[in-house]
């Protein structure tokens, strides 16, 4: 088969959708695929770079296509970013060989319709990869209004894509429900959770743990770890204040690692009461990800109840995956919570509840046993439903043979 992947972000880019597509496209290619990427020459955290327009990784072509370059940081720059992926991908001179499947991904957002329109004259099976339900999310987080003419016609615009793939995967039960609201049939609707690799992760001892070491804190101390995106649709005021009210426990530290809109607001908040228990930290390299997820006691995972189903966050599977005990801050209702509650890896707290919070912090901190059952029941969740070799042969299977 040809399959044609698009994503505004590939190999080495190491942002989540990034890190997914080139586990996928590593594992159509090993099996006998003939795989090619369009997308573009940015890396999601540093949008003026320039990577080659064309490239052949480990058998993969790789299409970089040209677009503009300003970033996410401004509205606007953000927004002629995205028109001119979808322009340079709907006339790109290099697609001319008929593909059996696309499989494409939700960034730039609404990327699937343009594929759609390719698809009449190229033909394929469009498999449609949904890691944000777009304008929804961006009308739960302000960037467009609820109501008007330009949300009603993109709103319409997203669901024609939709109706027309020819199969949707979903990352989760709540996303699955949005999306059947939209008209994706359920005979077109697959529930793929975002995976990550359990030949690359695993759990890893403080005691060997180099990364701790580096980051100057003892193996007896507490580590409560946010690791990841500090996007718009995340919440951390719940976090910030039991991190405050935990303050005098010297063997007790908040590590965020990552980036994101909500960053300069954690960063404010441990400037201004002098927190010395919080420590920012950039992302770090996708080969030490088993020593900065495994460097965590207790992992957070927190989203805003107003983008329920419009996005999932994708961090799960690495936290389970070595083997951490996860605090679910948001909504009971939740798919995440509820995998949580059901596999008895963690814990689930509303969003404001921060003396509970605080309470179960400490609760965890006093009982290192309750902290191991956790993880061990983390990993074993992690073995059946989010490995890589479970999920990606599942997402090959919705790609399927080509019929004409």
């Amino acid at each position: 088969m040809i399959i044609y992947l698009v994503n505004r972000y590939f190999w080495p880019d190491e942002s989540a959708t990034s890190l997914l597509l080139t586990d996928l496209a590593e594992d159509l290619q090993a099996a006998g695929h003939e795989v090619q990427v369009f997308t573009s020459r940015q890396l999601y955290n540093h949008p003026q770079a320039r990577l080659p327009r064309r490239q052949i990784w480990q058998g993969i072509q790789i299409h970089r296509l040209r677009t503009s370059r300003f970033g996410r940081r401004h509205f606007c720059g953000r927004l002629f970013d995205i028109i001119t992926f979808h322009l340079a991908l709907r006339y790109a001179n290099n697609i001319t060989v008929k593909p059996d499947a696309w499989f494409v991904m939700t960034d730039p957002p609404l990327v699937v319709n343009t594929v759609l329109q390719l698809r009449r004259r190229l033909g394929g099976r469009v498999i449609h990869h949904v890691d944000d339900v777009y304008p929804d999310l961006a009308m739960a987080l302000g960037s467009l209004p609820q109501r008007g003419w330009v949300s009603s016609l993109l709103g319409r615009w997203a669901e024609a894509g939709l109706r027309n793939c020819d199969q949707v995967l979903a990352l989760g039960e709540c996303m699955a429900g949005v999306l059947k609201n939209k008209g994706v049939t359920a005979d077109r609707l697959a529930i793929t959770p975002p995976w990550a690799d359990g030949s690359r992760l695993s759990p890893l001892d403080h005691g060997e743990n180099r990364f701790r070491r580096e980051i100057g804190i003892p193996g007896d101390h507490l580590v409560v770890m946010y690791s990841g995106n500090m996007g718009l649709g995340h919440r951390f005021e719940t976090i910030l204040a039991a991190a405050r009210a935990l303050a005098s426990k010297d063997k007790i530290h908040f590590v965020f690692i990552g980036e994101g809109a909500r960053k300069p607001q954690i960063d404010d908040w441990r400037r201004r009461h002098h927190l010395n228990n919080i420590m920012m930290l950039p992302y770090q390299p996708r080969e030490r990800l088993r020593e900065t997820l495994s460097a965590g006691d207790i992992h957070l995972i927190s989203l805003d109840a107003q983008v329920q189903g419009y996005i999932v966050p994708s961090k799960l599977a690495g936290i389970l995956a070595v083997g951490r005990p996860v605090m679910f801050l948001g909504n009971e209702q939740n798919s995440i919570a509820a995998a949580i509650l059901k596999a008895q890896c963690g814990l689930v707290i509303p969003e404001g509840e921060v003396s509970r919070f605080q309470e179960l912090i400490e609760g965890l901190m006093e009982n290192p046993e309750c902290r191991r059952r956790l993880g061990d029941a983390a990993r074993n969740l992690f073995d059946r439903e989010y490995d890589r070799a479970v999920v990606v042969p599942k997402i090959m299977t919705q790609i399927g043979p080509y019929r004409a």
